[in-house]
């Protein structure tokens, strides 16, 4: 399993559900599906399509990959 912080800011702008962080703020991934949901979101908010160099890869939040 890993664990980091991700910021308020941070999760309001990419709109992640509540009901993956603790109450310190820190996200804990426990599968690959959770880690690619994560990635997908801010994908999303980055308009990623017309700017692919912000893209986030799943495998940046997997400690397996």
């Amino acid at each position: 399993m890993m664990e980091f912080h991700i910021s308020r800011t941070a999760r309001e702008r990419y709109k992640f559900a509540e009901s993956l962080f603790s109450y310190t703020g820190n996200v804990v991934f426990a599968n690959v599906a959770a880690c690619r949901e994560f990635a997908y979101r801010m994908n999303q908010v980055r308009d990623v399509e017309k700017h692919p160099e912000l893209a986030v890869m799943p495998a940046s939040f997997t400690p397996w990959a």
